[in-house]
């Protein structure tokens, strides 16, 4: 199990590995690490004394096409990079047992000081270095091309404009990596003394996010070479080109959006409800299309979806490898089952499966289906609003096909589309829900993408007579019954971290947060009731808020977990709990366990994402809050009886975290 908690697949790369002809022996390790690694015994003939870089290179190379094939089949995380790859040396012989079968937990100690100085290495940029001559822009390019070469593969179609995040599938590892090259790459060049230009620049002033600041080859180089060149760009001007890219994108798919044509030729007409001509058939014998079935949301819709009498069929589309119906249905069985839910609503009769995924054009959704409730979205807070175009083109897809069958929509979208609104004085800033906000108002690329399928959502049934709506989900919380909520988001993060900082914050705003039943009784009801006049012209932004209208401060939430954590824990002011966390991460990452030690700090891993809550805290600057009056009205009033956190249901939390970390 990585240091992210992913469990990787490590039997297949051992295979393949043992089964080439100048292998014997071949041991993946990487438990609570960041990669995974291999640590390889060779044949005799073919052995790598310590040392020889000659015959290092040589051998590596020639493994390397049997692990690109082993790599290709397995997901991002588990891939198996060139650099992690460790011979044995002949000197130190992996023992084996009587049978013949090697003792893994004694050669990994025998070697672990080598294991340890790899990934030390790997961490630096050790060897990981670029030479290159000049600061200009295209000198810097082909240097950030080759880094990425590196990292993904020679045989990886690499040019300036080649997206980092959708065409190279650039995880948190990857751009790790790719920043420690960079910043290796400049100092290998400073200290050479060759490019001038870097005498008394910092390599370790590259920002730590920037490959996923700067998606392509060619924004990373003209970032690089302002940095250099000390051409410093306001936030003002960066937030500025996203805000624009907004503006265009909503344009651009709204124009689609109108430009949709019905099966008989005919563009849609203003205004015109269910206008691919099938009566609406909500409140009774409903077909749904669920995406994002084997996610916190989707699971707990899923079993409410069965269990509604008014619901004859639910297709889950799952995102997968395999196509194969029972592989569909075994993934969404264990999203059950890690959740420590019932696996049943997965083997009832009611429920298909889909294989695919909203972005791609070649998905073909039933025509029998009645209403789409859209739930699938890449949550990684890193992404650039340019990265997150694929899912609003598939909402956009989805959206095309309730304009031909008049199907209903429900969008799953968020709060961080309103959470940059200014402040209204001194007081709190109120926000109805027929309230058009600007794009301005949105934060990060999340929700920046989020509320440019807003404004999609709003056009279409204002412009183009669909029935759709979204929901701006708040915090939402576990299960109520089995405590299970994500281990690795902020809130989370923050109580699992608890012990190992020993402190909590005193005040990280107001908190309004919902279990994930509640707020999943409300889409439900969003989603198949009658009447439902947020997805129709009769409400103006189609927008439905939903947090816990009965808020409570953040001390009451900190005093329902304190109450099962050990003493030494103690509750700091805002700032100081930050700069605490600030100090951590500045030794971790000097002694280079960071990984390492994120697995007892997972709260370091969101750093940069704390900012803004923490500014706002630290000032006393009043929370925004949002009018939840129509979620209210679909829950039938029982909303109003709901509860944010409670001491008993913070323990559930608690073991849910402990049990996750025991199976890792």
């Amino acid at each position: 199990v990585l240091a992210n908690g992913e469990n990787a697949p490590i039997r297949a790369l051992e295979e393949a590995l043992e089964a080439h002809p100048w292998v014997r022996t071949a041991l993946v390790y990487g438990t609570a690490r960041p990669q995974v690694g291999v640590l390889v015994e060779l044949d005799p003939e073919h052995a790598v004394g310590k040392g020889n870089q000659e015959a290092d290179a040589a051998a590596r190379n020639e493994l390397w096409p049997t692990i690109e094939k082993v790599n290709a089949e397995l997901p991002d995380f588990a891939r198996l990079f060139k650099s992690m790859i460790l011979f044995a040396s002949p000197e130190v012989p992996i023992p084996r047992t009587d049978k013949g079968t090697p003792k893994r937990q004694v050669a990994m100690k025998m070697y672990e000081d080598d294991i340890d100085n790899l990934y030390t290495s790997v961490a630096a940029g050790t060897g990981a270095a670029v030479q290159f001559n000049s600061v200009d822009q295209e000198s810097l390019q082909k240097m950030v091309i080759s880094i990425l070469h590196t990292i993904y593969g020679d045989d990886k179609e690499i040019n300036p404009d080649t997206s980092l995040t959708l065409e190279l599938g650039q995880d948190s590892l990857r751009a790790t990596m790719t920043r420690t090259s960079i910043v290796a790459s400049l100092r290998a060049a400073s200290q050479s003394g060759n490019v001038p230009e870097l005498a008394g620049f910092m390599p370790d002033d590259v920002p730590t996010l920037i490959a996923y600041q700067y998606s392509t080859p060619a924004t990373l180089a003209h970032a690089l070479h302002e940095l250099v060149k000390g051409i410093t760009r306001s936030p003002h001007d960066t937030e500025a080109s996203e805000i624009e890219l907004m503006r265009q994108l909503v344009k651009k798919y709204s124009d689609v959006l109108k430009s949709t044509h019905r099966p008989n030729g005919n563009a849609l007409s203003n205004g015109s409800h269910n206008s691919g001509g099938r009566v609406s058939t909500h409140g009774s014998q409903q077909v749904v299309l669920l995406t994002g079935s084997t996610g916190a949301f989707g699971t707990c819709l899923l079993e409410q979806l069965v269990d509604n009498a008014n619901v004859h069929q639910v297709i889950c589309v799952i995102r997968s490898a395999s196509s194969d119906q029972a592989a569909l249905k075994a993934r969404q069985v264990t999203a059950f089952v890690s959740k420590n839910l019932d696996p049943a609503p997965a083997h009832s009769p009611k429920v298909q499966f889909l294989h695919g995924n909203p972005s791609e054009d070649h998905l073909q959704i039933p025509e029998e289906v009645t209403t789409i409730i859209h739930a699938a979205w890449s949550v990684n807070f890193n992404l650039s609003l340019q990265d997150l175009v694929p899912e609003i083109e598939g909402t956009v897809r989805l959206l095309q096909h309730c304009q031909r069958t008049g199907a209903r929509l429900v969008f799953a979208s968020s709060v961080s589309t309103v959470m940059g609104a200014p402040p209204e004085g001194q007081g709190s800033r109120f926000i109805e829900e027929d309230e058009d906000a600007p794009l301005e108002w949105a934060v990060m690329g999340y929700g920046r993408s989020k509320a440019v399928v807003e404004k999609l959502i709003s056009s279409a049934v204002h412009e183009a007579g669909v029935e759709a709506m979204s929901i701006r989900f708040g915090q939402i919380t576990g299960d109520s019954r089995s405590g299970a909520w994500n281990a690795q988001e902020r809130v989370p993060s923050i109580f699992r971290s608890a012990t190992a900082l020993s402190a909590l914050p005193d005040d990280m705003g107001t908190v309004d947060w919902l279990t994930v039943n509640d707020a999943m009784q409300v889409t439900v009801a969003a989603a198949i009731g009658q009447d439902v006049t947020s997805a129709t012209s009769a409400s103006k932004q189609n927008v439905v808020n939903l947090v816990n209208p009965n808020k409570v401060p953040w001390l009451t939430a900190v005093k329902a977990f304190q109450a099962h954590m050990p003493s030494s824990v103690e509750l700091l002011p805002t700032r100081e709990w930050f700069q605490r966390l600030l100090d951590a991460q500045k030794r971790t990452e000097a002694a280079g366990d960071f990984e390492r030690a994120s697995v007892q700090i997972p709260v370091l891993k969101l750093v940069s994402s704390f900012g803004g809550r923490v500014g706002q805290a630290m000032a006393g600057t009043a929370a925004t809050l949002l009018q939840v009056k129509e979620a209210i009205r679909l829950s039938q009033g029982q909303l109003l009886s709901a509860t944010a956190i409670d001491e008993h249901t913070a323990g559930l939390y608690l073991q849910f975290w402990e049990s996750q970390t025991k199976q890792e």
